[in-house]
């Protein structure tokens, strides 16, 4: 059968939507000078590329919005359209690419499908590990929702990128042999766009109305039992059990000493919620140091891959997004000393993560801020050091004026000489012995003072075998989760469902109650970026 005259196989061509501006030239001109034929290139490319991008954009924000517990409209809209923007460069590059290669034996395409089929495979497959590269971008592990949704979308971007990838790659080769296969006798551009923008669309608009976490009203009475206990929680960033027990003058200070498996997560400051509050990460509703505040939006969005387009400094230069350490309000469960504070127990904290200054009845409080602006001027290894010289200062000043029952200080000095500062060995090794000096030296004061102390050490972000000792008699396995529980139980409170932990002290438990509610700080839309606090977090290495 003889082939289809030119005009024949134009007309059939642009009816399929092959053609646009005059493909049938693409052979014929010298490409590197003809007009038509980067006319043709781009437009076929740029219609690809679109396709691609719906589909990468999919497994993205659906990681977004499980990470994050549902964006707000405003938000999930700015990253959909970030990485609507990304999946479009990226398969434009893509598909510019192997269009050139394949101009090298154009009839490679319809004259040996293989090649047509591995080429299109390789591309997608290229999107893919993109993709891929940008959601392992995410401290911490998934959830398993996510674990089984994102590699879901993924694998559709595949099948579909893999389609449009052959459909372009295609329409460069056709009409050399003038003849159109049968794979591209049906254009299924439509189908697809439509379909990807409806699941796009779908995953977006599921925000609409979402709180970012479970809210909850604390019941009006609370049984409690008798206790005229005091108690200090010591927690330190950077102290594994290895560590622990190397220093015998910090561990004999203790009569029980309990192995603490500390998961991996995103921040120092997602761990020290977990065990301040008592609560899983998707209650308290803290997981970063750091986050993104979307232009015009009032979330601070806080999981965000270290590889997303809005992370960039470029994106930041435009105004798209401000970068800044998470409000207080961020926190959407109280920490223990706050319940027990409410309900008539002294007490007080100092250098906790999203924990606001305060000096109000029963409570009082100092903030991070505060502790950085003291200890400012100062090289970050001495500054370390000084942090936690001056937050237990404040916890030993406040047991004169204040006398709580119950006493909590957060010190990272360890983690920060350990695991954030690029310091020489034998420096880094002279910090860290600076630092659980003085931490033995607190705790001999704070027992000195007639005070029980627990001791909460987390290996730091990377996870592992942490440490709970304690001068009084616990039993059990140590969590995390577990420290809020047994400090309640001690003060005759009761746990609440929302704590997945046991109280770790012997004896019978309280029965627990539903929940001790939600937090009520709303946080300000035009509250501002506290500039010395951020450079203090980037000086120690917490943010880069």
């Amino acid at each position: 059968m003889p082939d289809p005259s030119i005009e024949e196989l134009r007309g059939r061509l642009k009816e399929l939507g092959y053609l646009t501006h005059g493909l049938e030239r693409w052979f014929a001109l010298d490409p590197w000078s003809s007009r038509t034929f980067w006319q043709e290139l781009f437009a076929v490319a740029a219609k690809a590329a679109t396709l691609v991008a719906l589909f990468v954009a999919m497994p993205m924000i659906a990681a977004m919005q499980l990470r994050n517990g549902m964006l707000p409209l405003r938000e999930a809209a700015a990253f959909s359209l970030a990485y609507l923007v990304f999946g479009f460069a990226a398969a434009l590059f893509l598909v510019l690419l192997a269009a050139l290669a394949l101009k090298i034996r154009a009839a490679a395409a319809i004259e040996h499908p293989l090649i047509l089929t591995l080429s299109s495979l390789v591309l997608a497959a290229v999107v893919a590990g993109a993709t891929g590269l940008w959601w392992i971008g995410f401290d911490g592990r998934p959830r398993e929702l996510e674990v089984i949704v994102v590699p879901l979308f993924i694998l559709l971007q595949i099948v579909v990128s893999a389609i449009v990838f052959s459909a372009a790659l295609l329409s460069f080769s056709i009409h050399e042999t003038r003849r159109i296969p049968a794979v591209a006798r049906r254009s299924r551009s439509w189908p697809i766009l439509i379909a990807g923008a409806i699941l796009l669309g779908a995953i977006v608009g599921a925000s609409r109305g979402a709180s970012p976490v479970t809210r909850a009203e604390a019941p009006r009475q609370i049984a409690v039992g008798p206790s005229s206990a005091r108690l200090a929680l010591i927690a330190v960033d950077g102290l594994s059990g290895e560590l622990f027990t190397a220093r015998p003058e910090l561990a004999q200070s203790f009569q029980v000493i309990l192995p603490m498996d500390v998961p991996r997560s995103s921040s120092a400051a997602e761990i020290w919620a977990t065990i301040g509050t008592g609560t899983p990460p998707a209650l308290h509703g803290v997981h970063a140091v750091e986050g993104l505040r979307v232009a015009g939006g009032r979330r601070v969005v806080q999981a965000v891959s270290r590889f997303d387009p809005l992370r960039a400094d470029l994106a930041e230069r435009a105004g798209l997004v401000r970068k800044q350490p998470l409000p207080n309000t961020t926190r959407q469960r109280d920490y223990v000393w706050e319940i027990l504070a409410a309900r008539g127990v002294p007490a007080g904290s100092v250098n906790w993560w999203i924990s606001s200054p305060a000096a109000a009845r029963g409570i009082w409080s100092v903030g991070q801020d505060e502790v950085f602006s003291a200890t400012s001027g100062l090289p970050p290894a001495e500054r370390a050091l000084a942090i936690d010289a001056h937050a237990s200062e404040a916890v030993l000043r406040a047991l004169d004026s204040a006398a709580p029952r119950f006493v909590t200080l957060y010190l990272p000095g360890l983690d920060i000489a350990l695991h954030r500062l690029d310091l020489s060995d034998s420096r880094r090794v002279a910090v860290s012995v600076a630092a659980i000096d003085g931490l033995a030296a607190l705790v001999g004061t704070l027992t000195d003072r007639g005070y029980e102390v627990l001791l909460a050490g987390s290996p730091g972000e990377g996870g592992g075998r942490g440490i709970l000792a304690s001068t009084i008699a616990l039993e059990g396995i140590a969590r995390p989760e577990s420290v809020a529980p047994t400090i309640l139980h001690r003060f005759g409170f009761p746990s609440s469902d929302e704590m997945p932990g046991e109280s770790l002290l012997p004896g019978v438990k309280p029965e627990r109650i539903p929940t001790f509610g939600s937090r009520r700080e709303r946080e300000h839309p035009s509250s501002e970026i506290d500039q010395e606090y951020y450079e203090a977090l980037r000086s120690l290495g917490y943010v880069r």
